[in-house]
């Protein structure tokens, strides 16, 4: 147990290929007045825009500071957390400043953080700092997309110059959904608009960007006198936003609903079969790959024992996602009927609001739980399909009376009935389902 209180902050930091060696999207953190304390975590994006490896050197802050690093080397195209944690047992304003070395470099990268503690949270003398992202400062942080436009000809502009500013600092936003919007991951709040294009009158204007309310449209007017337009020098850094889209798949915030998605995969001796779950493993790795931050994932395995080895982790963490799913083995019993319960169960708890919540089941046959039956599970599914969580099945095998089950169950759930029966349909399946009940009507 930490004998002092912490203030835990996180910095997430993305790699890129560019001419300087890495550029960050904002250096201060001003969490303001803090009511209960909880140990609240800040983001900050640093990328690496070399295309050598970045080395985080030794740091010896004061002793009421401490950095987290969870690894020494940022790679082009690699992504490390580092925490830094403030050491209190006072209320009131605080305001402290860290300087981190990275090679290359002889300039420190100056961070600092600041705001006024009122009271502390009971349990902010046993919590232990992290650096996994809470799942309540993901859901903080909204995707913007910013359209730009020709007033009389409704044309879309792709080379203006679009940048947001609130009381927390200024975020240029760079190209998304295939150049269609100016994109940025912020914080949800109120935000000026600037956006500015040559030929074109600057515009300015304001919106409250959170969940739900994440899109905004400029129209430029044409200036009377086509001249370059004169951009003041802000300080103004270019947030990463290849998390925002996958331009190979169209999978966008713009067009796509968050997903609260729960896999429920038997792993019972009957999945042992060379392909079965080779196929499902790939099937979920080509859906991760294309995961977004605001959308979560559960995974839950059944055979003799139910276990639950990731909860409720965002699609941005595709190491730990993809590495839990490497783990998969199959081996006992069926027990599927209490893995449902479960599932629906986790699904409810992690319930997005306007999202899409869905449990899929894989498996290959009938459940051999001893209070198991057909007609239970059938009202099950119809149940929380009207509560909105839908529930899809990927069937492997060939038991005639397992696969009918398995139809059934899946519409009376609402969902998708899947047969993965090769590779090329497995690179596939998963993609177009969740697609297909997230898009936005």
């Amino acid at each position: 147990m930490l004998k002092n209180l912490s203030i835990a902050i996180l910095l997430f930091i993305r790699s890129q290929a560019g001419a300087q060696s890495y550029t960050i999207d904002r250096t201060s953190v001003d969490f303001g007045a803090v009511e209960s304390w909880k140990n609240d975590t800040a983001h900050f994006y640093l990328t690496n825009r070399s295309a050598k490896t970045i080395f985080f050197l030794p740091t010896l802050p004061a002793d009421d500071i401490q950095v987290f690093i969870s690894s020494k080397a940022i790679a082009p195209g690699a992504t490390i957390h580092i925490g830094l944690v403030y050491y209190t047992e006072r209320k009131g304003r605080f305001s402290k400043t860290v300087s981190l070395f990275f090679s290359g470099s002889n300039v420190p990268l100056t961070l600092s953080v600041k705001g006024t503690i009122k009271e502390f949270d009971p349990s902010a003398l046993v919590r232990c700092p992290s650096l996994e992202p809470s799942h309540e400062d993901i859901k903080k942080m909204v995707p913007v997309s910013i359209v730009v436009r020709d007033l009389k000809t409704n044309l879309r502009l792709d080379t203006a110059t679009v940048s947001i500013t609130s009381k927390n600092g200024t975020y240029a936003c760079g190209h998304g959904f295939g150049n269609e919007a100016y994109v940025a991951l912020v914080p949800d709040g109120k935000y000026n608009i600037n956006v500015s294009h040559n030929g074109y009158k600057p515009w300015k204007g304001e919106n409250i960007f959170e969940q739900g309310n994440n899109t905004f449209i400029v129209y430029l007017e044409k200036s009377d006198l086509i001249v370059p337009v004169e951009i003041p020098i802000v300080k103004v850094v270019p947030i990463d936003t290849t998390v925002m889209y996958i331009p190979s798949t169209g999978f966008s915030s713009l067009a796509y609903k968050s997903n609260n998605i729960v896999f429920l995969i038997d792993v019972s001796g009957s999945m042992k079969d060379s392909t079965k779950l080779k196929y499902l493993k790939t099937s979920m790795k080509q859906l991760i790959s294309i995961l977004r931050p605001q959308d979560f994932i559960t995974i839950i395995t059944y055979a003799s024992t139910i276990k639950v080895p990731i909860e409720n982790i965002s699609g941005s963490n595709k190491g730990k996602l993809d590495s839990c799913i490497d783990k998969l083995v199959a081996n006992g019993g069926s027990r599927g009927a209490e893995g449902v319960r479960m599932a629906f169960n986790s699904a409810s708890k992690h319930f997005i609001k306007n999202g899409n919540n869905q449990v899929i089941l894989s498996t290959d046959g009938l459940f051999n739980d001893k209070t198991f039956t057909e007609d239970a599970m059938y009202q099950m599914a119809s149940e929380n399909a009207e509560k909105g969580i839908k529930l899809s099945v990927v069937a492997f095998g060939k038991n005639t009376a397992a696969l009918t089950f398995l139809e059934t169950l899946s519409n009376n759930g609402k969902g998708a009935y899947i047969r993965i029966l090769n590779r090329e349909q497995a690179l596939s399946a998963l993609i177009e389902e969740i697609k297909k009940q997230s898009y936005r009507l």
